[in-house]
């Protein structure tokens, strides 16, 4: 089931965001699991898409979007 929202004509699509509830308020050096999971110094406040899991500050999300590499390997040439 999706939650539709129509706001001046423009249709968007309503979406749960996992984690987000931890990130609420004020961020120290005590609140575990309010942190980016790459850096674990800023607090996370970017959400992955398609998961929807808020883990990321926004500077490591950049990094990774920019940084990917898919690697395959052939285990056929063992």
């Amino acid at each position: 089931m999706k939650q539709i929202l129509w706001i001046g004509g423009v249709r968007y699509e309503l979406r749960e965001i996992y984690g987000i509830g931890q990130s609420e308020g004020s961020f120290d050096d005590k609140d575990s699991g309010k942190e980016c999971v790459i850096c674990m110094t800023e607090p996370n406040n970017t959400t992955v898409i398609p998961c929807n899991h808020m883990c990321l500050c926004s500077e490591c999300a950049k990094a990774v979007i920019q940084e990917l590499m898919e690697i395959k390997i052939n285990t056929n040439d063992r």
